[in-house]
């Protein structure tokens, strides 16, 4: 959600994984860009980040998680600590 403009095309892929009891893990890996116009749009100028994360379970009922994820990009790393699911 960083880059916005009037187009877009991105992909995005995430695998997760049980790891112990309540606590699982995933890892992600992303790619895409923004333009005004779609014929901007042109793959040797997509950006991409990859990362892994952890997520512990604090509601079954509410089906509630705590996620921590750690992203990487051409820009650097970025941390992401979040109470609620991705999507």
């Amino acid at each position: 959600g960083r880059y916005r403009d009037k187009n877009a095309a991105m992909a995005q892929v995430e695998y997760r994984f049980p790891i112990w009891r309540w606590i699982s893990g995933a890892t992600f890996a992303g790619f895409g860009d923004v333009a005004e116009y779609p014929s901007f749009l042109l793959p040797a100028d997509f950006k991409y980040s990859y990362g892994a994360g952890l997520r512990a379970q604090i509601s079954e009922k509410e089906k509630i998680r705590i996620r921590f994820d750690v992203g990487l990009s051409e820009e650097g790393p970025g941390y992401y600590f979040v109470i609620g699911e991705a999507f």
